[in-house]
Parts: structure tokens; sequence; C-alpha cells
């Protein structure tokens, strides 16, 4: 497997061999190699089960395993199942092992399951088992009514959003892949310098100042899906979440790694729906309520601590349980110190409120500097606002503004004051999306609308659909969406008509 590192990156997918399932794992691998050919550096082959021309064939050079699992993948005699044994057990003979550990010290297994049909749990409990607790599942099944389940497609509607929660699924079992990959490649260098150069840009990529560490607690079924794209956009802000395997059936494990997980973290956040989900112990605790319990005790012996609920229960279009309803009620009435009770709109918005009640209070020193371009954009969009400064600096006199790093800044005033002072605003959006339109005009209406002296560029990248129809129309703001290599040019060519006309 070490060769396979240097070159090639197999990929093997487990499946069974029926035409359906077939048809949909094909597609399915091709969405991923599609995600980890855009995301990574890393040259990645997938092998499929159908396609294979013996036992055992693509399974022996593979670094990672994906099975896809059906109610009776797990049973013995299922071919399938041999081949995630087969793979388990060249794990435990080569120099890497089944667990890595990742950049932000959790473990994970080489073996991601992936559900495109309900497993029972004893099923389940069997996989975790194989797995040593490490076991981290990407759920990909279509609930069509009560009780009908099927896997789901790239098309499926989720709140409203076509192919919403499949691409987020893809994204987050892509970024899996590259973080154990890389953790692997990392083990394999020996050479120090190279080596020293590796962590380096793992460190810096994944944020390990124990300050942004977040445990992200399991949550009932009905908000799974928000805890997968919640995740993604903390992970986006720079920020180390734990903990990243699933909650294990097993409730002495489920306990201890809440613990665990609870104390490395800075803060947690608890996703409250419209259900009590899944309950443990004798007097039958929900784990929500379980883990917002362990997570007090923590605020407690840490008063540094902070704790985020966020209440999505009315956004998710189902009838609340009269048992939840009593929880979350109980819950907004005895909030307290370092606690935060949020019905934040979106995983976004929570992500920003969550960053700045994290950073450190600075006062940003009032100034009567004059400049060519004041940048904008959300700390989603942090990196591509490096790169296109960057190339921008080169041309005109630029200050840069990140919405979203301190707690105690209105960065609206902090934009109308430099807004004021500069011959042209760029506002620049890619990921946040939902962000860029209310912000635009919210300074807008404060640089005092149609009769302020200074323009605002709204430009976003192309590459996010979820970009082309966002649009401002508004006296003295521009809207354009366009790559972002050509923002400089889009930026500068406006700067240009501005002088032009002074």
């Amino acid at each position: 497997m070490e060769k396979q590192a240097e070159n090639m990156i197999a990929i093997y997918i487990s499946h069974c061999r029926s035409e359906e399932i077939y048809e949909w794992v094909k597609e399915f691998a091709g969405k991923l190699q599609e995600e980890l050919k855009m995301s990574s550096r890393f040259p990645v082959t997938i092998k499929l089960s159908y396609e294979r021309s013996e036992p055992d064939s693509g399974v022996s050079n593979s670094m990672i395993f994906i099975p896809v699992l059906t109610a009776d993948y797990c049973h013995e005699e299922n071919e399938n199942w041999q081949e995630l044994i087969s793979f388990k057990r060249l794990c435990s003979n080569d120099n890497i092992g089944l667990n890595i550990t990742l950049p932000c010290k959790s473990e994970l297994s080489r073996i991601l399951p992936v559900l495109i049909n309900p497993v029972s749990d004893r099923d389940l409990l069997k996989m975790e088992k194989e797995l040593e607790g490490n076991m981290q599942s990407f759920d990909f099944i279509f609930n069509m009514s009560a009780g009908v389940n099927r896997p789901l497609r790239v098309t499926d509607t989720f709140l409203g959003h076509e192919g919403t929660f499949y691409n987020t699924q893809i994204k987050k079992l892509s970024n899996t892949i590259i973080q154990i990959i890389t953790s692997i490649q990392s083990i394999q260098k020996t050479n120090e310098q190279t080596n020293n150069r590796i962590i380096e840009q793992m460190n810096n990529r994944t944020g390990e100042d124990v300050s942004k560490s977040v445990y992200l607690a399991w949550t009932a079924d009905d908000c799974k899906r928000i805890r997968d794209e919640t995740a993604l956009v903390l992970q986006k802000a720079g920020m180390t979440l734990f903990p990243v395997i699933d909650c294990p059936i097993d409730e002495a494990l489920l306990k201890l790694n809440v613990n665990k997980f609870l104390s490395k973290a800075a803060c947690s956040v608890h996703i409250l729906g419209s259900s009590t989900g899944r309950k443990i112990g004798k007097e039958e605790e929900p784990v929500s309520i379980f883990q917002i319990n362990e997570a007090k005790k923590k605020i407690e012996s840490d008063p540094d601590f902070k704790m985020f609920i966020w209440n999505i229960s009315q956004s998710l279009n189902k009838l609340l349980e009269p048992e939840q309803q009593k929880i979350i009620t109980n819950i907004r009435n005895n909030i307290c110190h370092n606690i935060t009770f949020t019905n934040a709109p979106s995983p976004v918005q929570l992500a920003d409120d969550l960053r700045s009640l994290l950073a450190a209070k600075k006062d940003i020193e009032e100034t009567s500097e004059k400049y060519e371009v004041f940048f904008m954009c959300n700390f989603l969009d942090e990196s591509d606002a490096i790169e296109i400064t960057d190339m921008l600096s080169d041309i005109l006199q630029v200050e840069t503004l990140i919405i979203g790093e301190n707690t105690a800044v209105d960065y609206g005033q902090i934009s109308v004051r430099y807004i004021k002072n500069s011959k042209l605003a760029v506002v620049f959006f890619n990921e946040a999306t939902a962000w860029a339109i209310p912000f635009v005009q919210q300074v807008w209406k404060m640089i005092g609308g149609a009769s302020s002296n200074t323009s605002i560029l709204l430009i976003g990248e192309e590459s996010n659909k979820e970009n082309t129809s966002v649009v401002f129309k508004a006296p003295k703001v521009i809207s354009k969406i366009t790559s972002k290599n050509l923002v400089p040019l889009e930026v500068k060519a406006l700067y240009d008509k501005i002088e032009k006309n002074q």
C-alpha cells in the first residue's frame, strides 16, 4: 500500500451485485470522483465490487474501503461482508493500521460505511465492533413516506432545495477521505523536512487552536442532515470538530466518548429538532439531553467553556412532539451563564455567531486614511479573498475586512467608516451566498443609499451555482457573477470608470 499512496490512491466500494444497486453506485462513484478531483491534489481511482474480476481483486491494494450497506450486508455468508473482513485483515498487517489519527486528534477508520437503506441496530452494532468504535457512516437514504425508503438520488429535494443533501453528503465523504489520505501520507513520509512541512499545512488548514475546538453534539434523526451541513460550514470557518464518528450504539461507549470529546472542546453546539430521538439508560433520557447535561457540568468546572443550543424545530416542517416541546421550553426557561439559545436561520449564521463568541475581543481603531478600494467578505470566503486581494494590491491600494472575526465589533459601523473613506467598496462572496444580500442591503442603507458618494460592487464566484441568482438592484450598487480569477479585473475596470467620471 505504500507504493499505492505515492502514486494512484485506490478506493474500493463494496456493494451487493444487483443491477439496481450497481447503477446507483456507479453514479455515486462518479460524483465522489468529481468532488475529490475538485477538492484535492490526490490522483484517485475508484473500484467497484461489481466490476472485480476475481475475489479480493481491488481490495488488497486499496487505501480506503466504502461498504454500501443494505439490509443483508452484515450477514456472515455475504461475499461483501467477507470483502470487509479481508480489508480489515490487510489493514492490521500493514504499517498504517485500520484506524487513522486525524489532524484534529480524533481517530477514524479507513472503512467508511454508506447507508442507502435502513439497517438494524444489531447490524450497526456489529459494524461498530468491527471498526473498533471509530465508525463514521454517511446517510444516503431518502424517506419517501412513513416506513418507505430508497437510496437518495442527486435530484431529490430537501427543504425545497434540489440535490442539497446528496451534494452535502458527497462533500462530507470527500472531506473525510482527504483527511484520511493526508494523514496516511503524513505517516508514510520519512523525510523530516517534508514531514514537518505537511504537519504545518495540516495545522493551518484544520485550525488546531483549542479556542476553535467545537463539540458538535450527536442529534436525533430529524436533525442529522442539518448537522452534516453545519459541520461543513464550521470546518470551512477553520474550526476543529468533535466527534467525527457516528453516535455509538453501545451506551457505555457513547457516554465515554461524550466526555472524552467534550474535554477537548472550547464550546459545544446542540441542535434540537421536532423529536426527542434515541433514549438511553433506565430513566430513558434522550441522548440530546444527556449531552447538554454533560456540557453544563463542564461549564461548572471550566468558566471559559461556552454552550450553544440551536433550535431548528420550526424550520423542519414536522409536527413537534409534545415531549420535545416540553424539553425546549424547559431549556429556554433555564438559560444561565455561558449558555446561548438561538433560532439562527442557517448554519452560516450560526457559524458567524459562534466564531464571534469564541474570538478574542479587540477594538478596531478609528481611521482617517483614504483608500482606493475597500474589500469585504464573509469569513467563509477568507481564503478566496486573500488570493484576490493579493492580485488586486499590485495595481490598487486595498483595505480588507473579514466579516465575523470579533465579538465586540459592530461590522456595519466599521464597514460604513471604511466605505466612506474609499472610492470603491467591494463585497465578495462564494460560499457565503446567504450572507451577501442582507449585508449589502444593510451597509447600503447605512452609507446613505442613493445619496452615497461611494459605489458598491457586489461580486460572486460563478462556480457556486447558488450564486447565479444573487442580484441586488439599487442606485450605486453593481452586481456581477464571474470567475474568481477575473474579480481583480472587474474591480480595476469599475475603479477606472469611477476615476474617469470624477
